[in-house]
């Protein structure tokens, strides 16, 4: 049998060759004979002809990840959304002044009645809230192997959670302390009833059963909240301030439906309201009905409410572990500083 040794006898030699294959000599011709190569229990090495390769090496991925779609967050839409104070701080106050007196006819011996003036201090509580990412390392390797960053998802993920948290406590505040939000401030006033048309109350229903009208039928109930804020505010607004109207996007479709004229409710409203604003917010979709929200806000240079924080967004240290890494991210808020109640209406029941 020809070996190595023998074909370098011959002056045949080849860096790092191992051995000679099997062979056989037939007519003339050298034949390979892997049979007399194998290894006994080898015969699992003997493959069916075919041309097919792993389906893994032809899946494309996308490198455009997909996120699943939440309800917006559009609390910051009906009142600025500002810095009050610093983490470690407890409580939030304001002043708020009103002016007290009379007059009467002059005399030189008179000085019975005087002006002055009066002060509140609200006080809002601060709310603390945290959340945790934690990654493995086998868990972020085979992550990257998908090409997916996932630690900076995690910390995408974890700024969408707390601004999602800070939404909900902007509009309904934190229980338990003097934090409220802007659809339960003690201090507003109550919600008023939408125009009853026969037995019906709700948007729904009266365009059903009047739908040539349904522009004006939504327009009417809008205009009552209207007169609501100017009844409670003295005459200091006008039609042209800028307004934010608030309707769930359950309702919000009623907005675009026209009358026998083809007029939709939101054209006739910025005819009549140059500088409104209309802003969809689901959390006006209630258990006791659809509510809507009208608000002016900002008179004479001072807001009419702010939706506050102390620390926006607070990452802390990444902590590593065994095998794997942690980090807390921490958020804090005041919920809705509202400072002027009056500017804000809301009807229940379209």
């Amino acid at each position: 049998m020809l070996t190595l040794e023998k074909l370098k006898a011959k002056g045949i030699s080849i860096d790092g060759a191992k051995g000679v294959m099997a062979y056989d000599s037939v007519n003339g011709h050298i034949k390979t004979n892997f049979a007399k190569t194998k290894l006994a229990m080898d015969s699992a090495l003997q493959t069916t002809p075919n041309v097919a390769f792993p389906a893994s090496f032809f899946q494309y991925i996308d490198p455009q990840i997909v996120e699943v779609l939440f309800a917006v967050t559009n609390a910051n839409k009906l009142a600025p959304e500002v810095k009050q104070g610093t983490w470690e701080q407890e409580f939030y106050s304001f002043p708020v002044e009103e002016v007290a007196g009379d007059v009467t006819a002059y005399s030189d011996r008179t000085e019975n009645v005087t002006t002055t003036v009066n002060y509140e201090f609200p006080v809002r509580e601060l709310a603390r809230f945290q959340t945790v990412i934690e990654y493995g390392d086998l868990e972020a390797d085979k992550a990257n192997a998908s090409k997916i960053a996932l630690q900076s998802r995690k910390q995408l993920a974890s700024a969408n959670i707390i601004a999602r948290k800070q939404n909900q406590f902007y509009l309904y505040g934190v229980s338990g302390k003097q934090n409220y939000g802007l659809l339960n401030d003690p201090n507003l006033n109550a919600s008023i009833a939408p125009i009853t048309i026969g037995a019906n109350t709700t948007w729904s229903s009266k365009t059903t059963a009047d739908p040539t009208n349904a522009g004006n039928i939504v327009y009417n109930d809008i205009l009552k909240l209207w007169g609501e804020l100017t009844s409670k505010n003295g005459g200091n607004i006008s039609q042209n301030e800028r307004i934010i109207l608030a309707v769930s996007n359950s309702v919000v479709s009623y907005l675009s439906m026209p009358n026998q004229f083809g007029l939709t409710a939101e054209k006739i409203l910025k005819d009549n309201f140059p500088n409104i604003e209309i802003v969809q917010l689901p959390e006006l979709s209630t258990n006791a009905g659809e509510e809507i929200k009208m608000v002016v806000p900002n008179l004479y240079g001072v807001d009419t409410a702010n939706v506050a924080y102390a620390d926006k967004f607070r990452a802390g240290r990444v902590i590593p572990e065994v095998s794997q890494f942690k980090q807390k991210v921490v958020g804090t808020s005041w919920g809705a500083i509202i400072r002027r109640p009056s500017l804000i209406a809301t009807m229940l029941g379209v």
